[in-house]
């Protein structure tokens, strides 16, 4: 948790981070789009992550609370998941099950992190090879109650993430 006073202030911003069995260069490249993003006001923002204890204490050197957010943890229990390579984890014959625990561990964080106060929150995941600094405040002027950005392949063709519910 953060610093005593900081900690118990009403920021209505949440985003929310698993980072379970990622590696270094995807935690750089989380920290530079965390803290690359123009708006809301740091001030005004919790970033809370579910993690793993390798995971976590990476991104805690690189210093994301230098980037002005106040930042919440929750570790994830040791063995929780399997690490498995790209391709037996992308095969459709684990799709259910992996999603399942996906849905399970989102809600873990979620209930753990939400707040009555908070009035906006977003997933930002560790794969993400790019946020563009604006997301925050378009998600926000849409006057949606539930927005969903596209994630696109690095190429722009397709959707890179097929577990977002504007997907499926």
């Amino acid at each position: 948790k953060g610093p005593g006073a900081a900690a118990t202030a009403r920021r209505p911003y949440l985003i929310l981070v698993p980072v379970v069995n990622t590696n270094p260069r995807r935690q750089r490249r989380l920290l530079k789009n965390l803290c690359g993003l123009e708006y809301p006001p740091r001030e005004d923002v919790t970033v809370s992550f579910l993690a793993d204890a390798a995971s976590m204490s990476i991104l805690e050197r690189k210093g994301l609370e230098e980037c002005g957010y106040m930042v919440e943890t929750h570790l994830e229990a040791a063995g929780a998941r399997q690490a498995k390579d790209a391709a037996e984890r992308h095969s459709l014959s684990v799709q259910m099950e992996r999603r399942r625990m996906i849905a399970e561990s989102r809600n873990t964080l979620l209930d753990s992190s939400l707040r009555e106060w908070h009035e906006f929150a977003i997933w930002i995941d560790s794969d993400l090879g790019f946020i563009d600094p604006k997301t925050m405040r378009v998600l926000e002027l849409s006057g949606e109650a539930i927005a969903v950005p596209r994630c696109a392949n690095a190429d722009g063709r397709g959707a890179y993430d097929l577990n977002s519910f504007q997907e499926t």
